[in-house]
């Protein structure tokens, strides 16, 4: 997907000469009063018949050039303007500016300085009328959700509706997820430009060499909400897993962290009956009994047990095992990340507005989703929202920052259970220019 690009205006003092592939203008270093002008070369400058000291200025030859070289050929001057010229000898640039330094024409210095302004300017512009402002045209990109359209999800939508994109000049596709392993393989082919993922399971695809050029730039969550969610009181404690089956979509982070999760609990992951699914389908599947528990996220009680008509639910997360995990990260392409930092910056804020908004008035974020996806239940969604405001928001840390020794923290532990061999560190996950300091 090609992107535009935020044209670069002109300075406002005329520090370099400034090219277009027609024109190179003259270059006239302030201040004005030391006369001192520069020139490069012999390009033919298009001026209207009539341009006046515009065309002479173009036309003269101020640079030093050696009499009969390559470059010796006679400028070539607007209509009306050659004549005017008076012919003279080549001479150094020093010569010429010792002899107005020696006129007192303030009037001519004057108005050399205001030409050379305009012609900068014109030059600049290309000559076609552009006034030199900033491209407007928005950036199109394509963002991935963690896992399908639920209330967690809602701070796209929010952001999409608030104008939040808008007003960062991006137009957002957004498309739900199937996972972290999905999604952010997505954005290193380039089918995405942004995704959500959980920040563990892109460092354990990284660490493997399953993965690479992409890059986090912000953590959505700032704890893990990953786990195993069942209904009743049959699945209790991370033994009670061995045996059960456990449907969970084949690219979330809890199934990539399964067998790394199992060595800390002390269980065998082949006694494990694993259960392909797509996220809409995990609830029908538990409250149906089809499986015993699913992979889950622990905002997503409410969806469960409205899904299981009342029935209580009970949640294992990983993080009582499996410390200082960050939850959900925003990832993009480390390509995108190096070219265009800018609109990595601008997506990120805007995205994480829609954030902020989500948690502070769940329900009105859950009635935009509603609005956006028929599916979703507002009440539900914005009890999944106001759960996750604590994972979220925590005291001292502002949203979406990251901390480089946590995310080192976790290369420790997954390195320490042999989940990734050594050799990776931090910056290889996350990009430090671009994320938001905790």
């Amino acid at each position: 997907m090609s992107m535009s690009r935020r044209a670069s205006t002109v300075p406002a003092r005329l520090a370099k000469v400034c090219e277009t592939p027609l024109i190179r203008i003259i270059r006239v270093p302030y201040p004005f009063g030391l006369a001192t002008v520069e020139a490069s070369g012999w390009d033919t400058l298009d001026l209207e018949p009539g341009a006046g000291l515009p065309g002479l200025l173009a036309c003269r030859r101020l640079s030093a050039l050696p009499p009969g070289g390559a470059d010796s050929r006679p400028a070539r001057c607007p209509a009306g303007t050659a004549s005017t010229l008076p012919r003279q000898k080549h001479a150094s640039t020093a010569d010429f500016t010792g002899r107005l330094l020696m006129r007192r024409h303030t009037r001519i210095l004057t108005a050399l300085a205001a030409v050379a302004t305009m012609l900068v300017a014109s030059a600049c512009t290309g000559g076609d009328g552009d006034t030199g402002d900033e491209d407007t045209t928005p950036d199109e990109v394509v963002y991935i959700t963690a896992f399908g359209v639920f209330g967690r999800e809602a701070y796209a939508w929010v952001a999409q509706e608030k104008g939040y994109f808008e007003e960062a000049n991006i137009n957002v596709e957004i498309q739900p997820g199937t996972g972290t392993g999905d999604n952010i393989a997505l954005v290193a082919s380039g089918q995405a430009q942004f995704a959500t993922g959980d920040m563990s399971g892109v460092t354990l695809l990284l660490g493997n060499g399953e993965i690479e050029g992409i890059t986090v730039v912000g953590a959505v969550h700032q704890l893990s909400l990953i786990g195993f969610m069942s209904l009743g009181d049959e699945i209790q404690t991370p033994q009670d897993l061995e045996g059960k089956s456990i449907a969970d979509s084949s690219g979330s982070v809890g199934r990539l962290l399964f067998p790394t999760y199992a060595d800390l609990v002390g269980i065998d992951p082949e006694s494990v009956d694993l259960v392909d699914a797509d996220p809409p389908q995990l609830p029908t599947l538990l409250a149906s009994g089809q499986v015993d528990a699913i992979g889950q996220f622990s905002v997503g009680v409410p969806l469960i047990e409205a899904a299981a008509e009342g029935e209580t639910a009970s949640f294992i997360p990983y993080s009582d095992e499996m410390t200082d995990l960050y939850g959900n990260s925003l990832v993009t392409s480390t390509e995108l990340a190096q070219s265009d930092p800018d609109l990595v910056q601008r997506f990120r804020d805007a995205l994480f507005r829609g954030l902020e908004y989500s948690i502070d008035d769940p329900q009105g974020a859950a009635e935009i989703l509603a609005a956006a996806d028929e599916s979703v239940v507002p009440e539900v969604a914005a009890a999944e929202l106001e759960i996750m405001e604590s994972y979220v928001r925590q005291a001292g840390v502002p949203i979406g920052s990251v901390d480089e020794v946590r995310v080192s923290q976790t290369i420790a532990l997954l390195e320490a259970t042999g989940a990734i061999p050594p050799g990776i560190t931090a910056e290889d996950v996350i990009t430090p220019s671009l994320i938001i300091s905790g």
